[in-house]
């Protein structure tokens, strides 16, 4: 929630920072070069990504969480004191520690509930509950930039803070308990790998119609829906594993479609968006990673994070078309069905069974 505080602070302030006039304090760039450096950030987060899944690999998920924390620190520091020409720095290190520390942070998720898949404490509640940590910390992040700034007349003072929020995270991963090992399992076939790109496949349009639909002015409606659905999902799963988790996440992506074919930037449009959100990014991440392949969960976490980035990519645009809106909306409609019609088939495709093998204590 603190590291969301800080980075939704962050977004919020350099877009003030590169836009205001330099008489005003901003650096005073054109809305094209600022949409080329949003871009930037966008671009390397996604490519962080799969770097962060190999830093888990080879030096552990607590030490790469630590990495992607603490260059977000620097990063944030560096935006307010740079000069303009060299702004694109800053921002590829934002980009770069958001897709570090995102990787590490699901997979000391994982660990941290190993032996509890089922019931009070499972992947699936802690899961959740990291999503309303989430929700809430976006939140915060505009809050957090006008209190710093009110109380310093300066954006470079509000970032500072984001810093200091950044470095103690990245501070208190660093001493928190070394997480048990994820336990051995069967190796990953074929099958479950196609069933993976087909899953997302069928998804990629959700993400850019969900940012192309999202209205920021309502985003305290989100707040309200998606936190109490959360809980009562959390203590409910097991409903929603018997209807289907795949079918469940058809029908968020068809909510969505909705939303984004009929343009509905009013109060409805967010509710039904918000209620999408908890039937797709929490089920997808916190219910199909179970009895899964560590190393195929990894590679959902990323494959789904890849498709909220663009998202921003697409929304990197001033105005982004009607046509794209559409387009989206229709891929999110057409996939949605495919779930909810095929989603148990495709679902069996994706299990890998556990061995019992004792974890041990990981670096």
């Amino acid at each position: 929630m603190l590291e969301r505080a800080a980075y939704w602070s962050v977004r919020a302030g350099s877009v003030l920072h590169l836009r205001l006039d330099t008489s005003e304090g901003g650096l005073g760039l054109t809305s094209a070069d600022a949409a080329a450096l949003t871009q930037s950030r966008a671009t390397a987060s996604i490519v962080a990504l799969w770097l962060g899944v190999l830093l888990v690999v080879v030096i552990g998920s607590r030490t790469t969480a630590v990495l992607g924390t603490g260059m977000l620190a620097v990063a944030y520091l560096a935006l307010g004191l740079v000069p303009g020409d060299a702004m694109l720095v800053p921002f590829l290190m934002i980009g770069a520690g958001l897709g570090i520390a995102k990787s590490a942070f699901f997979v000391l998720a994982a660990q941290a509930t190993l032996g509890r898949e089922r019931g009070f404490g499972s992947w699936v509640q802690l899961f959740l509950l990291l999503h309303i940590a989430v929700n809430i910390g976006g939140f915060l992040g505009p809050v957090v930039l006008g209190v710093s700034r009110d109380a310093w007349s300066s954006l470079p003072a509000a970032f500072g803070v984001s810093a200091i929020i950044a470095a103690l995270v990245s501070l208190g991963l660093a001493v928190i308990p070394a997480p048990p090992r994820l336990p051995a399992v069967a190796p990953v076939s074929s099958r479950n790998l196609g069933a993976v790109f087909v899953f997302f496949a069928l998804v990629l349009g959700y993400q850019v119609a969900n940012d192309l639909a999202f209205v920021d002015g309502l985003a305290a409606i989100n707040l309200i829906v998606v936190v109490p659905l959360c809980l009562l999902t959390a203590f409910a799963h097991g409903h929603v594993e018997r209807v289907g988790a795949l079918s469940v996440i058809g029908v968020g992506l068809g909510l969505t479609a909705i939303v984004a074919i009929a343009g509905l930037d009013n109060a409805l449009g967010m509710v039904l968006l918000s209620v999408a959100e908890v039937l797709t990014l929490a089920l997808v991440l916190g219910r199909l990673a179970l009895g899964r392949s560590p190393g195929l969960a990894a590679l959902m976490v990323v494959l789904w994070t890849t498709t909220e980035r663009l998202g921003g990519v697409a929304l990197s645009d001033t105005e982004p078309s009607s046509l794209l809106r559409t387009t989206a909306g229709l891929w999110c409609l057409l996939g949605g069905l495919a779930l909810v019609i095929w989603g148990p088939r495709l679902q069996a495709l994706l299990q890998v069974s556990h061995d019992a093998s004792t974890p041990t204590t990981a670096p």
